[in-house]
């Protein structure tokens, strides 16, 4: 026979329990659910309270209940330390993916903050739903939603990471691409050429005394300089060819599919535009005069990225040599 400390702790076992099925009326996947008709299935459930950062559930796990928050948040991972793909509120569910689709769990759950979760086994999971239809609907419901709003967290994700691919590449003052893309790049568009038996040139451009130039006019000016140069590069060069700023007012280019003559009927054509950009009869608003050398120099075989980027420097610079405003292979 019982002590009364035992039937003191069974009292509050039921009272705690009778209190936890009325409150499932208030959540929406059970606020149709005929709790009589099912008080034999919910008799299997069971509470569980957890603290923020316990794992409920592990990826890749065998997992035979759901669990649906009475209290308190859960968030879902697709690893551990990754950023939450979904935070999961009051009368929502997790697990019932896996029992569905009767595979090991997919991501990782675990509380956000104290939580109180009502555990549903497998069986009582099944019963639910053949037995009410209203049960079914509510979880559909739940699915749609949870879906949308993973749909766009990925896609929100996916837009940063973007953002940040591209600000890693650019440079920041002309917009072109930066250094470190042309060091990833070249090597690339040098290898799909030799597969698809195809020329290549680097070309590689600088103002003339760009030091004098900006110590004469100033930085704001010799900014706007290069920013207005670089825009008119990208106009004058072919649809497939790409321009990054090394250093200074080094402007790389890469010619794909361009043997050394192109390149330089490309390099003809980026001085016309430098020209432009300082004539005031065809400028409306004309920078200080200054001019441009022009280095190009065609990929051979055997040649690699380094090699390739020396010898165009090298033509830069027999092109300065030349007293500036000229090009040379």
């Amino acid at each position: 026979m019982p002590n009364n400390n035992q039937q003191a702790v069974q009292l509050e076992i039921e009272n705690r329990d009778e209190v936890n099925i009325a409150s499932l009326t208030r959540l929406s996947l059970f606020g149709r659910l005929d709790v009589e008709r099912n008080h034999d299935l919910l008799a299997h459930c069971s509470q569980r309270e957890v603290e923020a950062g316990d794992i409920i559930l592990q990826r890749g796990m065998v997992n035979d209940r759901i669990y649906v928050i009475l209290e308190g948040r859960l968030s879902i991972h697709l690893q551990e330390d990754d950023f939450a793909l979904a935070v999961l509120r009051q009368g929502e569910t997790v697990g019932e993916m896996s029992i569905i689709g009767d595979q090991p769990t997919s991501a990782i759950v675990k509380a956000q903050t104290r939580a109180l979760l009502l555990e549903i086994p497998r069986k009582s999971f099944w019963g639910f739903i053949d037995r009410d239809p209203s049960f079914a609907r509510q979880l559909l419901e739940l699915f749609a939603r949870r879906l949308l709003n993973v749909t766009n967290v990925v896609f929100y994700s996916r837009q940063m990471q973007e953002k940040y691919r591209r600000e890693s590449y650019a440079d920041p003052l002309t917009d072109l691409y930066n250094l470190r893309w042309l060091n990833e790049t070249l090597p690339f568009e040098m290898s799909r050429c030799v597969v698809c038996n195809r020329p290549l040139s680097l070309l590689a451009l600088c103002v003339d005394g760009f030091g004098e130039y900006n110590a004469t006019w100033g930085h704001s000016t010799a900014d706007e300089t290069l920013r207005e140069l670089a825009t008119a590069i990208e106009v004058e060069l072919r649809t497939l060819d790409m321009a990054a700023r090394c250093e200074g007012a080094e402007i790389m280019a890469i010619l794909s599919g361009a043997d050394v003559n192109e390149a330089e009927r490309v390099a003809h054509r980026l001085r016309g535009a430098s020209n432009r950009l300082c004539d005031p009869q065809r400028n409306s608003d004309p920078m200080p005069e200054f001019t441009v050398s022009i280095g190009v120099a065609e990929m051979v075989p055997g040649d690699y990225a380094e090699m390739l980027m020396a010898r165009t420097s090298a033509a830069l610079e027999r092109a300065r040599e030349q007293g500036g405003g000229a090009t040379s292979r």
